[in-house]
Parts: C-alpha cells; sequence; structure tokens
C-alpha cells in the first residue's frame, strides 16, 4: 500500500532492473486523475498514457503493446493542478520484455 499526503503533483515512481520494453501496467487503487511517464534515466519523462485510457473499476489498466516504449523507470501519478491530492495505491504492476 502507498500514499501520500495531498500534494499539487503526488506520483509514485517504479525502477525496473534493468531497460525493459513495456506492453502495459495496470495499477491497484484510487485511479481517477492518473497519468503514466516512462524514462531511461529517471530524469527525463515522456507520458503514455492518462486517465480514460482502459479505466476500470478499483485500478486502471494501461495497455502500451501498440508503443511498447523502452524504459527504465515508470512513474504513476496525477498531474500537477491547482488543487491538492492524494495519492492512494495498492500495487502497480508494470508489464513488458526484458532487454538486459
Amino acid at each position: 500500500f502507498f500514499a501520500t499526503k495531498a500534494e499539487v503533483s503526488p506520483w509514485a515512481t517504479v525502477e525496473l532492473a534493468g531497460s525493459v520494453e513495456i506492453t502495459g501496467v495496470t495499477v491497484l487503487g484510487d485511479a481517477d486523475d492518473l497519468a503514466a511517464w516512462v524514462s531511461e534515466d529517471g530524469e527525463e519523462w515522456v507520458k503514455v498514457g492518462e486517465k480514460g485510457d482502459s479505466k476500470r473499476e478499483g485500478g486502471w489498466k494501461l495497455n502500451l503493446s501498440k508503443n511498447s516504449p523502452s524504459a527504465k523507470f515508470v512513474k504513476i501519478g496525477i498531474e500537477a493542478s491547482e488543487s491538492k491530492k492524494a495519492l492512494s495505491l495498492r500495487k502497480i504492476l508494470v508489464y513488458g520484455n526484458r532487454q538486459f
């Protein structure tokens, strides 16, 4: 279980063992207003999905099999807004093919 205090842009990052061709991400928990980003170095992020992309009750499933971005880091969070929100997640599952 993971939870933040109310923040302008709360997020959680998953660091993988190496570069992975990411085919999907499943997030269990409060999935309202979520977005997903990937990064090779943990500094420069590319947005790969957001709310409305295959949302389901109790979580969010993002299918990236068409694009399969290559990354070592996956960040799940709420984009910056004027109001503060908390992020409450039970699990972040990353699916893909190892490249190392």
